[in-house]
């Protein structure tokens, strides 16, 4: 088992937003950032069009299997612990690592249109990034 584990405060550009914040304020960045990169049921069907739930459209892979098989579980997966400060993204589903890993998702995985983690935050920082601020910004005027 590979349990895949994010920690948004490692990118430079959060880093950098995090150094000019008090205290007060990261409490409310970081939950939101983890919030948009996470993705959520925002589809008819309960489906996420974007962050680590989004699940891609199906493909035909070599052998005339459609891939992936869709239980959900993966997606059920995502979880965020940790206090507010200092919390983590993480996946503790069996097959996370082969399906969203840098390293270690497989010829399969890739073929069937799934991105990995790092490609992921990376399609989906900006966004975060604004979602953040938007509830900063909410936070600083309910504090007015």
């Amino acid at each position: 088992m590979i349990k895949i584990t994010y920690d948004p405060r490692q990118l430079a550009k959060v880093q950098q937003l995090l150094q000019e914040l008090p205290v007060g304020a990261k409490s409310i960045v970081i939950p939101a950032l983890n919030e948009y990169l996470m993705g959520g049921a925002s589809g008819a069907g309960g489906e996420s069009f974007h962050g680590l739930k989004h699940y891609p459209a199906f493909v035909a892979v070599p052998g005339g299997q459609q891939f992936p098989m869709r239980t959900g579980r993966l997606q059920r997966g995502w979880v965020v612990t940790g206090e507010a400060y200092r919390q983590k993204i993480s996946n503790s589903v069996p097959y996370a690592g082969w399906i969203h890993g840098n390293e270690t998702q497989t010829k399969r995985a890739a073929i069937g249109n799934w991105r990995t983690l790092s490609v992921i935050v990376r399609d989906n920082i900006n966004g975060a990034m604004r979602s953040a601020m938007t509830k900063l910004n909410a936070w600083i005027k309910s504090k007015l």
